[in-house]
């Protein structure tokens, strides 16, 4: 994995500290920090490793033997609510382990693992990332005892000469829903044993004992099952985000790859991603069913977590799946300068744009209140922070080119292909604004047009109707609401929002005394500006979370799903039946409208928790960049390990939408060309450290990988 500098790697120790309270919660069975007393200590309460304690001691031993190394590897069920590397950290230190003593620390339950090393251990970062690669590997599958003997002979294996590439986020794909690499290196011996323990996982078809076997006791169901309720919504809720970031950076790698590959050598990714969208949508579906108003029973909810945290399982796995031909199709190392150039010129570029868009935000301030302008605020300067990170990465990155590391570069180079992509979208966003608030003072005349004949229709058809007078009263207050939000200083957005609930709400209450004809014209005049509001809203609400991803969780992106589909939905009924179609419009503008506040209370929260902190460190601190532009964006707090998952990116390509491209020639939800980055997915990217010579005793632990799996 990349090697990071000293002022970023501490820079990131402080983010993860400052996000563990945002980390997925432990089980209830958890396991503070202890001495480790041999090279194998099983204290889950499965006994994850019972029967290969042997193979496991084995393996240590031929390590030791063939190197001046040693591996002690622990199984937990969880790490007692710690950040995963500082637990593996003090149980080393706890357990007197030397400078090449390795800590292999595994949370069985959390599905996180951390590797603890001496500062001098004598293996350099991208030898470390391969052996955290195949570890992570064996972690997904289950295979415990596995995960082990993989990292005592990756790593005799890397201490004689061996391995191979450096896992690295490779960029690929484009438009505005967030990017990442698609780039995992794998062994054919390890895809043989990821086979192996995939068939003996439950519901595989000619797994022993068929799909109905009961689940083994360390299969991801059993897990799921020994949690809280709970810590089972933690857990969909994080893997609800995980894969909607996954599936975004996918779809933008789709797009880049046709455009540069042709459609031909794309079809079976497109099928997969195709397939893992659906998934996906299931996903967000079940999750919406557990929000909306009827509760369910313990067992029902529980059925349906569990169903989500499976189906984002199982689409993840769909996705990871695609890597290896990505990586034989990419080949980016062997064009690293190039790259590195090509991204320093675009940096240039996209400055020149800044000027601009400050000149648009202060004419938007003239015109608008600050209510209105929350979403691009500060996004001018924002990419310019983010214009100074991309630029550091490059010299970074071309130091690595000089040193002969062109994976790591390549590393450096996705970090500031992300950074640029994210300064893009946010400079696009000022534009949209522009544009968005313009068209909705024009659809304010059309709403106030259209509730005004209702509450002529309710004066006329019901004066005397308890039901109707006070719907009628609010749309008279929204009216005047609307009226004086087309004035300088007025708030568009939040009169449209408050004048879509009036007309809904008298709409419902007039509809015993309207004809069935009359409804019906009144619902096709009113359906085209619904659509028209509520997509620009969605696509808006969808650019917001895109580039403020790293805080956005998952109820905002339900929301959004939701939206999303109403809106589908009633494009698709439009025709055939308008009246439905026009409630569908108007529920995917309360969705997409709730998913807007929520993501903008994400948002707020996270600068929040941060704010002790804003005044100093960044990706360099040289150029005093402020990082929360970073891990805002999604960069750094997730590709060097700050989240769950793992790291899909993609390098410049055009278009690409995770929702299809029914939504604007193949474009993301509020357009432009630009690409943001997704979760660390691989474990080469919380890799951390650079080559030292060895010693046995004495100095400090690091990292060696980690992460959630």
């Amino acid at each position: 994995m990349t090697r990071i500098a000293q002022p970023l790697r501490l820079f990131l120790g402080l983010c993860l500290a400052l996000f563990a309270g945002a980390a997925l919660a432990g089980p209830a069975l958890a396991e503070a920090p202890f001495r480790v007393e041999g090279h194998v200590e099983d204290r889950t309460i499965e006994q994850v490793t019972a029967g290969d304690e042997a193979e496991i001691e084995a393996a240590a031993a031929r390590l030791a033997e063939g190197s001046d190394l040693d591996l002690f590897t622990v199984y937990v069920d969880s790490f007692d609510g710690m950040d995963g590397q500082a637990w593996a950290d003090e149980t080393a230190t706890m357990s007197g382990l030397g400078q090449n003593d390795i800590l292999l620390a595994i949370a069985v339950v959390d599905r996180e693992y951390a590797i603890s090393i001496g500062e001098d251990l004598p293996l350099s970062d991208s030898q470390l990332a391969t052996v955290a690669a195949d570890i992570e590997d064996d972690l997904r599958v289950d295979d415990w005892s596995g995960a082990a003997i993989t990292a005592a002979d990756g790593y005799l294996d890397q201490v004689n000469g061996g391995g191979g590439s450096a896992v690295v986020p490779v960029l690929i794909g484009a438009g505005v829903v967030g990017g990442g690499a698609f780039l995992l290196v794998r062994s054919s011996n390890k895809r043989k044993r990821q086979q192996q323990a995939a068939q003996q996982r439950p519901g595989v078809p000619g797994a022993p004992g068929g799909p109905n076997a009961p689940a083994p006791a360390n299969s991801i169901e059993a897990v799921l099952a020994s949690l809280s309720t709970e810590d089972l919504a933690t857990r969909a809720g994080s893997a609800l985000v995980g894969l909607d970031d996954d599936v975004r950076s996918s779809a933008q790698e789709l797009g880049f790859a046709q455009a540069q590959f042709g459609l031909q050598s794309t079809q079976n990714f497109k099928a997969v991603v195709e397939g893992v969208k659906g998934q996906l949508a299931q996903a967000f579906a079940l999750q919406q069913r557990l929000d909306d108003a009827a509760p369910e029973s313990e067992p029902e909810r529980r059925q349906i977590l569990t169903q989500i945290v499976l189906l984002c399982d199982q689409g993840d796995k769909a996705l990871d799946a695609q890597a290896e031909s990505f990586a034989e199709l990419r080949k980016l190392q062997d064009n690293a300068p190039q790259l590195l150039d090509e991204i320093n010129t675009r940096a240039g570029e996209i400055e020149a744009r800044i000027p601009a868009a400050q000149a648009t935000l202060t004419q938007l301030r003239a015109t608008y209140p600050e209510t209105a302008l929350v979403s691009v605020a500060r996004a001018p300067d924002q990419a310019a922070q983010l214009l100074d990170a991309a630029r550091d990465a490059v010299g970074q990155g071309r130091e690595r080119v000089t040193g002969n590391d062109r994976g790591t570069a390549v590393a450096f180079a996705h970090t500031a292909e992300d950074a640029l992509a994210q300064a893009v979208t946010l400079l696009d966003s000022v534009t949209n604004a522009h544009d968005n608030l313009s068209q909705a003072v024009q659809r304010l005349d059309a709403s106030i047009a259209s509730i005004t004949a209702d509450v002529a229709d309710a004066e006329r058809l019901a004066p005397q109707d308890p039901q109707v007078g006070p719907a009628a009263e609010r749309a008279r207050s929204a009216i005047e609401a609307a009226t004086a939000a087309r004035q300088k200083n007025g708030d568009p957005l939040a009169a449209l929002t408050e004048i879509v609930a009036a007309e809904q709400t008298l709409d419902a209450a007039l509809a015993g005394h309207r004809e069935a004809t009359e409804v019906r014209q009144r619902a096709v005049s009113q359906l085209e500006n619904g659509l028209s509001r509520t997509d620009a809203l969605i696509r808006s609400t969808n650019t917001y979370i895109e580039t403020h991803r790293g805080a956005v969780g998952a109820n905002a992106r339900t929301r959004l799903a939701s939206a999303i589909e109403s809106l589908q939905q009633a494009r698709a009924m439009s025709e055939s039946d308008p009246v439905q179609a026009l409630r569908l419009t108007t529920a995917a503008w309360h969705s997409a409208k709730a998913a807007q506040d929520l993501a903008a209370s994400d948002v707020s929260n996270w600068e929040r928790s941060r704010s002790p902190y804003s005044g100093g460190g960044g990706y360099s601190s040289q150029r005093g960049v402020d990082p929360g532009s970073l891990i805002l964006g999604g960069i750094l707090g997730n590709m060097f390990g700050g989240n769950s998952g793992g790291y899909r990116g993609g390098y410049g390509g055009r278009g690409g939408s995770s929702w299809g491209s029914s939504w604007g020639s193949g474009s993301s939800w509020g357009g432009g060309s630009s690409r943001s980055s997704s979760r660390s997915r691989s474990s080469s990217s919380r890799s951390s450290g650079s080559r030292r010579s060895g010693g046995r005793s004495g100095g400090g632990r690091r990292s060696g990988g980690g992460g959630r799996f």
